[in-house]
């Protein structure tokens, strides 16, 4: 469509940048619809993924909860989905995190915490025992290093590398239940989500027959903290979370956090939240259990409440 440039006097023109206003308002309207609109979904029946992680190659690598552990990728074709192999029961597992040579799962059973290697050259399985005393919450990979989360004894171990026969363990006796863990790349530090495990209570003195009152709230204040690897500091990042965070994982500006049916966003440079992108705003899912940017910072994300893989979406 053309617009005449020129006009006859200041009605004219006013009519002309009119025009061009709603125009512009009208294609803005139309790019922010083509954002919200819902990416590919992967979903098989009776397929319960409850964590995701980027693939060092290509798509993201999915835990299923019956052990199962796949890469879902896109071509031009749709959805595609690798089966890489599956963690033998009666072990529970989990969560997983990548290299840049093998996947790694995290599985618990009475006799502890148990982790799984899956290298990607070879398609080998090995496992090593982790701790007899405390369940793993959280893995993370860092190169051939290994980082794994025990809530229960408030710990953080570092494994060197797969062969390690010990880890260095650093104490989280500050925190009152740390949950996952995931290694940002870019800021070379671990993130992980704390729990709240206490109830505040409040007083209520009002009227002279009554006494003292009290009511006990949950307090509802889900948190994110960064981890030094050097040393173990823990610094807060952002807190206010009113459901039990799920997942994390740190883009190239921004940090995704996963928490009920969101997935809020953080900036990196002043740890500040940004509104919601519509393409998250749009969601119609059931509960975030994970949430992944792969190789090319494209967007994924584990909706265990329909049993579905959805992505990529371009959100940086």
């Amino acid at each position: 469509m053309r617009y005449p440039l020129k006009q006859d006097g200041p009605r004219g023109l006013a009519k002309t940048l009119a025009l061009l206003t709603l125009t512009a308002l009208a294609a803005l309207k139309l790019s922010q619809a083509a954002t919200g609109v819902q990416p590919p979904q992967f979903h098989l029946p009776d397929w319960v993924p409850v964590d995701i992680t980027a693939d060092p190659v290509k798509g993201v690598l999915v835990l299923e909860s019956k052990g199962q552990v796949s890469r879902i990728f896109k071509d031009e074709t749709g959805l595609h989905q690798d089966i890489l192999f599956t963690v033998a029961l009666p072990e529970v597992v989990q969560t997983l995190t990548a290299g840049s040579d093998a996947v790694y799962v995290a599985a618990n059973s009475r006799i502890g915490c148990t982790a799984f290697r899956y290298a990607f050259a070879t398609g080998q399985v090995s496992r090593k025992s982790i701790s007899p005393d405390s369940p793993c919450d959280g893995i993370a990979a860092a190169g051939h290093s290994l980082f794994v989360l025990l809530s229960k004894t408030k710990k953080l171990e570092l494994w060197e590398n797969w062969d390690s026969e010990s880890p260095r363990a650093e104490s989280l006796e500050q925190l009152q239940r740390p949950a996952f863990l995931v290694f940002d790349k870019v800021g070379q530090r671990l993130l992980l989500s704390e729990s709240p495990t206490s109830l505040r209570i409040d007083m209520n003195t009002t009227g002279p027959n009554l006494g003292n009152l009290t009511h006990q709230t949950p307090i509802t204040d889900f948190r994110v903290h960064a981890v030094s690897v050097q040393n173990g500091k823990v610094t807060p990042i952002v807190s206010g979370f009113a459901q039990r965070i799920t997942s994390i994982t740190p883009g190239r500006d921004y940090i995704f956090i996963a928490s009920g049916k969101r997935i809020s966003v953080v900036r990196r440079s002043d740890n500040h939240s940004e509104k919601t992108p519509i393409a998250l705003e749009t969601m119609t899912g059931g509960a975030i259990s994970g949430v992944a940017a792969d190789a090319e910072g494209k967007l994924w994300y584990a909706d265990i409440g329909k049993g579905a893989i959805a992505g990529p979406l371009t959100i940086e």
